[in-house]
């Protein structure tokens, strides 16, 4: 078996019972064979068997070799770290949009004119549990995570 590509270490085959297989450890399909990195925990494909699984590492170490896959390795790298930090900058603007607006909704009564009839629509008519629960649920479910 060849080395791993990210780190040099030595491989190993392992497996794992597969996804509803539980009870049936018996069975030749039960298990899903993989060849891990001791080091550093890198993993190759998931098979039927321990051939397999050795044969499709040393495969994948022979496209890790390709200096063409490398720079295109990198390449790709660059492109998710960018997409990355983008992704987390919008995160952090939405979360802050959150609290600005649970802000306000703790800082004021309702919202006046919503039933047209001169009363004020309260929180909590239209928060969780309220008669109007399902114009906030988005806004709720966002405040918890969801």
């Amino acid at each position: 078996m060849e080395k791993c590509p990210h780190c040099g270490g030595e491989p190993t085959v392992d497996k794992a019972l597969r996804d509803g297989y539980r009870g049936m450890e018996d069975d030749p399909d039960a298990w899903a064979f993989f060849v891990i990195c001791k080091s550093c925990a890198g993993q190759g494909g998931w098979v039927k068997n321990e051939s397999g699984a050795i044969r499709m590492w040393n495969m994948r170490m022979t496209d890790a070799d390709n200096p063409k896959d490398k720079e295109e390795i990198a390449r790709l790298r660059e492109v998710l770290e960018k997409k990355d930090i983008q992704y987390r900058v919008k995160v952090t603007r939405l979360k802050e949009g959150l609290r600005a607006v649970e802000l306000l909704i703790n800082e004021s009564s309702g919202v006046d004119g919503l039933h047209m009839n001169g009363d004020t629509a309260t929180w909590d008519e239209l928060r969780k549990g309220g008669r109007y629960e399902e114009w906030l649920r988005d806004f709720d479910e966002a405040l918890e995570g969801k």
